[in-house]
């Protein structure tokens, strides 16, 4: 099955019983703390802080807030659990990942400073 939903500012993807969810940010939110608030499916809001800057690779999880663990196939895993009503079933986790915009163009004597701050990073 595939689904997929566009947000505000990114969208959801399904995985198994997970939720992707794509935040867009730009470079100095990526860079800066930043909290992600998502609106999920059922109209709650969840909000995650990671712990310092954000990659392209970075993957912030909340479990129990994907989608309702599934049977495989046409197969029942757990009868007792696919008897549950949805909410009190137990559900995948919520996957946040990030897609960060670079600037289109930085002035030289900016570039001249973020360079600088990088190589006293390394």
């Amino acid at each position: 099955m595939t689904f997929k939903q566009e947000g505000e500012s990114g969208g959801f993807c399904r995985d198994g019983d997970d939720l992707v969810f794509w935040h867009k940010c730009t470079l100095a939110e990526a860079l800066g703390p930043i909290c992600v608030s998502v609106k999920t499916l059922d109209g709650r809001t969840v909000c995650a802080t990671p712990n310092e800057y954000v990659t392209s690779d970075t993957v912030l999880m909340i479990d129990g807030e994907g989608m309702p663990n599934a049977g495989v196939n046409d197969f029942v895993i757990d009868a007792e659990t696919s008897l549950l009503p949805v909410p009190q079933m137990p559900k995948g986790c919520l996957k946040i990942k990030f897609d960060i915009h670079f600037p289109k163009k930085i002035l030289s004597h900016h570039r001249d400073t973020i360079m600088q701050a990088l190589e006293c990073s390394n």
